[in-house]
């Protein structure tokens, strides 16, 4: 049971997803006709930020083991599962590492075969640690010592005849939502089309949400949190949603008051949008929303700035944080939970470009790092709040 402290206290049991682009008009009809809560997010909270260093009790740094069959490229997504990361990187491999970091396998099995993918679009790893790979028009499955268990192959055309090839997923129990991406998008007549598709077991479409106004759409993630599942828009948006077994609802509107990014801007070039933002000091763009026991927390944009807002669910004071000014780590924010911490990933590269002065190497040190390469495996960050 997920509880907000804002302006009227509401408790909703929710995973999150965060609205695309052109429902933010149909969301607040229905939030005045169905009272949901409203988080608001003034001038004067977000010019009072603070740091993460004021307000974290502890802190673990965890390097994840690098070896010649464990070398890793850019992160593209990564999942605690089991007592284990999961990582997707840029080479469309998944590294699997145990709680302390120790390489335990990858899953590199890309190709034509049968037992093959023909590429890693997406992942995702259930409670008995099968493992499931979005390719081209299929669904793969490996069991957890990433045995070829299955494929799925899939055939799913839209009420227009538009053929659906997602490119993001998530599985409930008898369902999969399907995200679209932006193949083809041009082509589309706007208003006829959808973002999301609820697809069955036997890969027919149940459901449909958020019709597309405009071929501006970015690429959008699920965001696995404890039991919840999230999923956000990468620009434009102020709403959050849940997920149910087969709907999306919406549940929860941030509020920017009068900095707030508006549907008419939304629509325009993607370029003239984000200068506006800069120029202007916007607010929006929400993503990485994630809860814990205690804490819920989401970035965005401010300006030309990177943003996280923290609640204290319990008492519901709220804490902002400019990620780009953060001590005693560089540049990152909540991407998932373990074991209720909030946890993230830092590259090597990262603590050598913004060590100026050596501001970092006290925490190198205490965590028995300081001998860290640029080349080296990523480093998990985990830690708690304290507010």
């Amino acid at each position: 049971m997920l509880k907000f402290l804002i302006h009227r206290p509401v408790a909703v049991t929710m995973v999150f997803v965060v609205f695309i682009i052109s429902a933010s008009c149909q969301f607040k009809q229905e939030m005045n006709d169905k009272q949901l809560g409203k988080i608001i997010i003034s001038e004067d909270l977000i010019n009072n930020e603070t740091d993460y260093s004021n307000i974290i009790n502890s802190i673990e740094l965890i390097p994840l083991e690098t070896s010649e069959n464990s070398i890793m490229s850019d992160i593209w997504k990564i999942e605690y599962r089991n007592d284990k990361y999961y990582l997707h990187d840029h080479n469309q491999v998944l590294y699997i590492f145990d709680s302390k970091g120790n390489f335990i396998a990858k899953l590199d099995k890309r190709g034509r075969g049968p037992k093959e993918y023909l590429e890693m679009r997406d992942f995702s790893v259930d409670d008995d640690g099968l493992i499931t790979i979005l390719s081209y028009k299929a669904f793969l499955t490996y069991d957890s010592t990433l045995e070829f268990i299955g494929k799925r192959k899939f055939n799913i055309t839209s009420r227009t005849g538009r053929d659906l090839n997602p490119i993001r997923f998530f599985q409930t129990k008898n369902h999969t939502f399907i995200y679209m991406g932006s193949f083809g998008l041009h082509l589309i007549e706007p208003g006829k089309e959808s973002t999301i598709y609820c697809i069955n077991r036997n890969d027919d479409i149940i459901n449909e949400f958020f019709p597309l106004t405009s071929v501006l759409t970015g690429h959008q993630s699920f965001y696995r949190s404890g039991n919840a599942t999230y999923y956000s828009h990468s620009y434009g948006n102020d709403t959050i949603y849940s997920v149910s077994e087969n709907d999306i609802k919406p549940a929860l509107f941030v509020d920017f008051l009068n900095k707030r990014i508006t549907e008419k801007e939304m629509m325009g070039d993607r370029a003239v949008l984000f200068d506006k933002i800069w120029k202007n000091d916007y607010k929006g763009l929400i993503l990485n929303p994630f809860e814990n026991e205690t804490y819920i927390s989401f970035s965005f944009a401010s300006g030309r700035n990177r943003k996280l807002a923290i609640q204290n669910k319990k008492s519901g004071e709220f804490k902002i944080i400019n990620i780009g000014k953060t001590k005693p780590f560089p540049m990152i924010y909540p991407e998932g939970i373990c074991n209720n911490s909030f946890f993230s990933h830092i590259q090597p590269l990262m603590f050598s470009m913004y060590n100026k002065d050596g501001i970092y190497d006290d925490i190198l040190k205490k965590h028995n790092i300081s001998n860290i390469d640029i080349s080296d495996n990523p480093i998990i960050v985990k830690f708690n709040f304290n507010f």
